[in-house]
């Protein structure tokens, strides 16, 4: 018999997430205490701090091990955010002038967080840097990334011996970065080799883990690959300018965690997009947050395949009209869970399905 998961939209009570959190399966629950703001599943939990910039500034394994990397120094790329080199660095470790962080969607299938930030500072005139990210979490430990607007000055900028924290005239560097701990990192290409600038795609692997980012990149962007105090994985939207504009920034990247024993390859595969067909209709690529966004109004049952392979921990956005439940289905049925799903706007729903799809297997959706 086919598993199947009901899809419950009347009752509020069946989108509430325990406290503690309870994990029957891959989900995700949404906790706030002192510390700040915490995202966690089963095998990870990211956290947002309570003041400052509420980037975020832990990310943990299982284990409890810290998987970020701090680096005090001026401008260096530390945690994850963002910077305007030699002057600042803005991530969760940073001070704020405003900074805000929105939970928009609050699992248990997947996490959606707005974080807005600004920060004053003098180069050597009065200005700041500011924008806002968007993170798309899945319980499988990939975490989609959007800057949006990010903005390293207020006011045109030219180089000065006296620009934020540098005390000698350098030039400008506008940059979003993901830091990972640098004790025993090392940086590879997904073929294994070390990594080399100009990359978009590249990992982080230790003894007993292993991260894998990948970044939009295209136009005038370039990556650099920093090995110190951190294991930095940084793409900028300008080097080595003597002068600085008011223009605004975007880019998408995403990281996937990986266990002991998966290359790089393999860690980096739940970060390509592969088609999937939903109802007849093929979706290349999914949005700019890592879910496949479907265009219909699905009233009656309808199917979901690939003419390929998509990796486990994949997600989609479907319109359900004005059905209260549904069931999911898979064949082959894997014994495991299907898919946990989720209310998102309106009659929209998230699914998450922590196994993979490859060509020939399907997943039917019945509204009810």
């Amino acid at each position: 018999m086919p598993r199947v998961v009901l899809v419950c939209t009347v009752l509020v009570a069946c989108a509430d997430v325990p406290t503690p959190a309870s994990f029957a399966g891959p989900s995700l629950a949404v906790t706030t205490d002192g510390d700040g703001t915490h995202v966690k599943s089963a095998t990870f939990e990211l956290a947002f701090p309570a003041i400052g910039v509420k980037l975020p500034d832990h990310l943990y394994n299982a284990a409890g091990v810290e998987l970020l990397g701090r680096d005090p120094g001026c401008a260096a790329a530390s945690l994850v955010g963002v910077s305007a080199a030699p002057a600042i660095t803005l991530d969760g470790a940073a001070s704020a002038t405003t900074s805000e962080l929105l939970i928009e969607n609050a699992g248990p299938a997947i996490v959606k967080a707005h974080v807005t930030y600004a920060s004053a500072y003098s180069c050597p005139a009065a200005t700041q840097l500011g924008g806002a990210t968007d993170f798309t979490i899945f319980p499988s430990g990939r975490i989609v990334r959007e800057d949006l607007g990010v903005q390293a000055t207020t006011l045109a900028l030219s180089a000065s011996p006296s620009c934020g924290c540098a005390t000698t005239q350098q030039n400008f560097a506008v940059s979003t970065f993901w830091a990972f701990a640098g004790t025993g990192a090392s940086q590879v290409l997904t073929d294994g080799n070390p990594v080399t600038a100009g990359a978009t795609q590249a990992c982080s692997m230790y003894g007993d883990h292993g991260i894998a980012v990948s970044f939009a990149g295209g136009g005038s962007t370039s990556t650099e690959f920093q090995l110190g105090a951190t294991s930095a994985h940084v793409l900028h939207w300008v080097a080595g300018a003597t002068s600085l504009s008011t223009d605004t920034h975007s880019m998408t990247s995403a990281i996937n965690l990986g266990s002991a024993g998966q290359t790089c390859a393999q860690i980096m595969q739940p970060l390509y997009d592969a088609p999937i067909e939903i109802a007849g209709t093929t979706y290349p690529f999914t949005d700019h947050d890592g879910i496949y966004r479907d265009s219909g109004v699905r009233t009656g049952a309808f199917e979901i395949r690939t003419p390929t392979r998509i990796a486990p921990g994949w997600a989609i956005s479907v319109d359900l009209g004005a059905t209260d439940h549904a069931t999911i289905t898979r064949t082959p049925d894997l014994g495991t869970t299907v898919g946990v799903p989720q209310r998102e706007l309106g009659t929209r729903f998230l699914l998450f399905f922590p196994d993979g799809l490859v060509a020939g297997e399907t997943i039917t959706i019945t509204p009810q």
